[in-house]
């Protein structure tokens, strides 16, 4: 979801995980969700989005292509969500509710979709400039926000799972990414934080 293997979308202007985060936070705050604030219900969340100019619809079976649960075109502020997800986001489902924030995601980072998409080969992307890492790094930030888990001191998976209403794989992405930052190992990125000399 938001490790540094997943590079599956398109080069976007990098960010690293600090700006993420910030940006998660700053948007947190314009729709009035405290980061003290775990569980938010993901239904009335998606309808106030209409109160900020963005624009979601329903998409019926066959508007996406197969596999596809939801799109943002950020250059109209519309975000597109299959029916299932839709419905399970309003039932609060973990997946659901990653889903919605990463496609929120896109439109907060401003990732503006292109048909003339660079093609590059696997690997070719760096995380910190793929559009996919970067909305998935958002939606973690946002769902799961670090400075409310080092209050409450949510170390495992369990926790933060049970806290933010997360999947199991994304609070294990989570918890492990956390640990990795207090232990200043963030890999070799744009992002990495160098540990200092003695």
């Amino acid at each position: 979801m938001f490790g540094p293997s997943v590079t599956n979308g398109f080069r976007v202007p990098p960010r690293r995980t600090a700006d993420i985060r910030r940006h998660a936070t700053h948007v947190r705050r314009l729709f009035g969700l405290p980061l003290e604030q775990g569980f938010f219900p993901m239904g009335p969340f998606i309808e106030s989005w209409t109160e900020w100019g963005i624009t979601y619809d329903i998409a019926s079976a066959g508007d996406l292509p197969p596999g596809v649960e939801a799109c943002c075109l950020p250059e109209k502020g519309v975000i597109l969500l299959s029916e299932r997800t839709y419905d399970m986001a309003c039932r609060d489902n973990p997946r659901a509710r990653f889903t919605v924030i990463h496609e929120l995601g896109h439109l907060a980072l401003s990732h503006a979709r292109a048909f003339h998409r660079e093609t590059a080969a696997p690997g070719a992307i760096k995380p910190y400039e793929d559009s996919e890492w970067q909305a998935n790094q958002f939606a973690a930030e946002f769902l799961m926000p670090l400075a409310d888990m080092q209050r409450k001191g949510l170390t495992t998976t369990n926790d933060v799972m049970l806290e933010y209403h997360v999947s199991h794989a994304a609070a294990q992405r989570r918890v492990s990414q956390l640990a990795k930052m207090q232990n200043g190992i963030t890999g070799k990125g744009f992002g990495a934080r160098q540990r200092s000399k003695p």
